[in-house]
């Protein structure tokens, strides 16, 4: 498939997991290795399209600050495929009810079955949240999820895969591309550029970081206060998508 053509699929998908539309990116992104002056409009375009895509804002961050963008999408492609992040919940979930974290450091913070949401993006101690699963398996309402309240005996924990922790510029990017124009399925400035249609963006749901006990990354169960730095760097080129 031509790069192009790649990029527009990125840019139209719909229903893709998170990691999927940063795969999918980062494979027609490398095409521009070479090319400075196309891969910073592209990652601009396909952001612009996908903003709520936590870790394709990551992946573009990676290539547009690599020396070697060749070899960071090889190492991006890699840890995205090899996320463990999901192996890591099942286990927390079949630890041992009423208490979480790993042998020698576990917290009394459950007595029944944690509810457990899936983040897009994170940043500066708030959530976007992508979909929750209420206690005992079922799809439920994240509103719900994030405002149970403290006092209940069941736990809250976020599920943080690969490229979901972004620094706080980038975060602030990607709250300014969810609430600038063109977002519900309005047409924006550019709308007529090559990786148009412009697919509808749903309502965008954040929540504070607070309002969850524990978070599930590819490291395992940690307390929210104990979650790691970011893990991803600033591209400047992406502080303004229509720069």
């Amino acid at each position: 498939m031509h790069p192009i053509e790649r990029l527009r699929f990125v840019a139209r998908a719909s229903g893709l997991d998170d990691a999927t539309v940063a795969l999918e990116a980062t494979a027609a992104l490398v095409a521009f290795a070479g090319d400075p002056t196309a891969m910073v409009p592209a990652c601009r375009q396909l952001l612009s399209r996908q903003p709520g895509c936590g870790p394709l804002w990551w992946a573009c961050a990676r290539l547009l600050t690599s020396t070697d963008v060749w070899a960071s999408a090889q190492e991006t492609i890699a840890l995205l495929e090899q996320d463990r992040t999901e192996s890591a919940l099942a286990a927390a979930l079949s630890g041992p009810r009423g208490s979480v974290g790993p042998p020698g450091r576990q917290d009394r913070a459950a007595e029944v079955a944690p509810t457990v949401s899936w983040a897009s993006a994170l940043g500066r101690g708030t959530v976007l949240l992508r979909r929750s699963v209420a206690p005992g398996g079922s799809a439920g309402s994240s509103e719900a999820a994030a405002d149970q309240p403290r006092g209940t005996a069941a736990a809250r924990w976020l599920v943080a895969p690969v490229g979901t922790r972004l620094a706080g510029p980038l975060w602030d990017s990607l709250r300014s591309a969810l609430s600038g124009p063109g977002r519900h399925g309005a047409p924006g400035p550019g709308h007529d550029d090559p990786l148009a249609p412009r697919s509808r963006t749903p309502t965008p749901e954040f929540v504070e970081l607070a309002s969850f006990t524990h978070v599930v990354c590819q490291d395992g169960l940690v307390a929210v206060g104990e979650l790691a730095a970011p893990d991803c760097p600033v591209a400047p080129e992406l502080a303004n998508l229509r720069g």
